[in-house]
């Protein structure tokens, strides 16, 4: 049986990473974007540093980094990070986009 999948949306994924810090503006303005992206957050430790490191990041040899994952139409992209440009405004967010091969549900 093969999967049901419509070719004709190329989506793309947007990857985020930045400090737990900004993860409450970032999910609202994520929540706010006209796009409406839906999205996932997950906590974990970045390695290597972007920033400069805080005594404890430097001690341990990791930083606590969020991770935020969304699926969205590829005409959609840069509309949404302008977006995000405006209402985050932040060095510490790391941002790239992943071509999606595939999208579908299990059912």
């Amino acid at each position: 049986m093969t999967p049901n999948i419509d070719y004709s949306l190329h989506m793309v994924r947007l990857v985020l990473t930045f400090p737990p810090k900004l993860e409450r503006i970032v999910a609202e303005a994520m929540i706010t974007a006209q796009q409406r992206p839906r999205f996932t957050v997950q906590r974990g430790y970045g390695h290597g540093f972007q920033h400069r490191p805080t005594a404890d990041e430097l001690i341990h040899g990791r930083a606590e980094r969020i991770v935020l994952w969304s699926l969205i139409p590829a005409q959609e992209i840069d509309a949404l990070l302008d977006f995000l440009r405006r209402h985050v405004r932040s060095k510490d967010v790391l941002w790239w986009v992943e071509p999606v091969l595939h999208v579908g549900d299990l059912a």
